[in-house]
C-alpha cells in the first residue's frame, strides 16, 4: 500500500472513522503483511503516508476510541508512558480490582511475615520451595531469595565479627 486511497479501499466508513477490514495484529491492532517484508501496523503506515512519520520508540495511537479506526485525522504520536497514564485514567477499575485481589489474599493468608527462626528453618530445610512457600505463606521467589541469602541476611553480633579469624 502506497497511498491513503489504497488504505481507505480496505476500510468501511462509519461516520468519520475508517474501520479496517484487513488483518489485525496479536493485540487487535490493524495490520497487513507486505509481500517483501514482515507485518506492518497500519496506523504507522497511515501517519507516514500523511506526512507525519512515527519516530523510533513512539507509538501510533488512535484518538477516537475505535480500535480498528485508521482515519488519518484520528491518528497521533504518543509515548508509552502517556499511553499508560491514559489507560489508568480511562480504566481505574483494573487498579481497584488488583488492590482488592491483594487484600483478599492477605485476609486469607495473613501478613506473611517471618521471624529469624523461621528463616533459619527455611535455609536448613530440604523441602521444595513451593511447599515452603505454602507453609510459611510467602511467595516461592521470596523463599528462593532467602535461601540464596539475598534477603533476611543474618547480621554479625558486632561490627567487627568475621573480619578476623
Amino acid at each position: 500500500m502506497n497511498t491513503l486511497e489504497e488504505v481507505k479501499a480496505r476500510c468501511i466508513e462509519e461516520g468519520e472513522c475508517w474501520i479496517w477490514q484487513g488483518a489485525v495484529a496479536s493485540k487487535k491492532y490493524p495490520a497487513f503483511k507486505p509481500a517483501n517484508d514482515g507485518e506492518t501496523l497500519v496506523r504507522r503506515l497511515v501517519l507516514r503516508l500523511d506526512g507525519r512519520p512515527v519516530p523510533p520508540k513512539r507509538l501510533a495511537v488512535c484518538t477516537c476510541g475505535e480500535p480498528l479506526c485508521v482515519f488519518p485525522g484520528h491518528q497521533a504520536h504518543s509515548t508509552y508512558s502517556a499511553r499508560m497514564k491514559k489507560a489508568a485514567k480511562d480504566h481505574p477499575v483494573s487498579y481497584l480490582r488488583r488492590g482488592a485481589k491483594a487484600s483478599a489474599w492477605m485476609r486469607e493468608n495473613g501478613p506473611g511475615k517471618l521471624t529469624m527462626e523461621q528463616v533459619r528453618e527455611i535455609r536448613a530445610s530440604d523441602k521444595p520451595r513451593a511447599v515452603l512457600a505454602q507453609q510459611y505463606k510467602v511467595g516461592r521467589s521470596f523463599i528462593g531469595r532467602i535461601i540464596r541469602n539475598e534477603t533476611w541476611r543474618e547480621t554479625p553480633s558486632t561490627p567487627f565479627s568475621g573480619l578476623f579469624k
